[in-house]
C-alpha cells in the first residue's frame, strides 16, 4: 500500500510539473507575441510619422 501511494504521488508530481512547465512556456510564447506586436506597431508608427 505504501509503495503504491508513493508511486501515485510521484506520478501526480510529474503531472503537476508538466502542467506548470506548459503554462510557463505558453506564457513566454504570449509575451514574445506581445513584444513582436508592440515592435511592429512602433515601427509602423514611426513610418507613418516620417511620411507625414
Amino acid at each position: 500500500m505504501k509503495i503504491r501511494s508513493k508511486e501515485t504521488l510521484r506520478e501526480r508530481r510529474r503531472l503537476n510539473f508538466r502542467s506548470t512547465t506548459e503554462l510557463m512556456a505558453r506564457r513566454k510564447r504570449l509575451r514574445n507575441r506581445l513584444s513582436l506586436v508592440l515592435a511592429l506597431g512602433a515601427t509602423l508608427g514611426t513610418l507613418l510619422f516620417k511620411f507625414e
